[in-house]
């Protein structure tokens, strides 16, 4: 017979949402304290304040897979001389000058003059008498820009990267940020 009952049933009220709002409200009248710990200590914890962003996330414009990194010149040209390689522990110094390519790892920084890496596995790789060289046998199905992270486009130096309110998980903790100033 219970399962009949129809919440309209009854003679009770319903609450509106204001209402509801304000009765919550009463029940937990002034905000929680805050306090400040160490990083160790905040899984599962709630944010009190916003938190920003201390350095660009990633912090360089970088290789977004392993390859070669060059500027590149449009598909007139598909063969380039190697001059060093750029690493994700060691970047390449220097200007890469016009018709040179660096051999380049994911996450490694993009050398100066260079805007487009090119997947490992679209190249040709020659020049075992000492003078390297890769090649690029479909130069047409490569874009200037590609597979190149734009330093800070995953979060901008300063950016809102954790709100007020989230309840902190693994992910959140190893985040380079900073408080809010003035908060």
């Amino acid at each position: 017979r219970l399962m009949d009952a129809s919440c309209f049933d009854h003679d009770e009220r319903l609450l509106g949402v204001d209402e509801a709002a304000a009765a919550l409200r009463k029940l937990f009248p002034s905000p929680v304290a805050t306090e400040r710990l160490p990083l160790a200590s905040l899984l599962g914890r709630v944010l009190a304040t916003d938190i920003r962003s201390s350095i660009d996330v990633p912090q360089n414009t970088n290789a977004a897979l392993d390859g070669v990194a060059l500027a590149w010149p449009g598909p007139e040209r598909s063969r380039f001389d190697i001059a060093g390689e750029s690493l994700a522990g060691r970047r390449h110094e220097g200007l890469v000058a016009n018709g040179h390519a660096v051999r380049i790892t994911t996450g490694a920084p993009l050398p100066a003059g260079t805007d487009t890496v090119i997947m490992q596995e679209q190249l040709e790789f020659g020049g075992d008498d000492g003078s390297p060289w890769v090649a690029i046998p479909r130069p047409e199905a490569v874009r200037r820009g590609q597979n190149v992270r734009q330093a800070g486009e995953d979060i901008a130096q300063g950016a809102t990267a954790i709100q007020a309110g989230t309840r902190l998980k693994s992910q959140h903790l190893g985040l380079p940020c900073r408080r809010v100033a003035g908060k």
